[in-house]
């Protein structure tokens, strides 16, 4: 599955599952949890789901919540 790690120890895996539109967060035993590169997943699968006025509202809520 696509994800973005947030930490990889010897205790836990914490990462972020992208397969769904809002990301969740995840925790697994190292043990459980293979990571591997070269992904065939791309953003661009996922932003094609969302209409321009939807994009739009994201950028407008990012730029309120993300100051400089």
């Amino acid at each position: 599955m696509p994800l973005v790690v947030l930490r990889n120890t010897s205790s836990n895996v914490i990462f972020y599952d992208l397969t769904a539109s809002n990301p969740v967060m995840r925790t697994l035993e190292p043990a459980s949890a293979k990571i591997t590169e070269g992904s065939a997943w791309r953003h661009a699968f996922v932003i094609d789901s969302y209409s321009d006025a939807e994009l739009d509202a994201i950028l407008m809520y990012l730029r309120e919540v993300v100051k400089p």
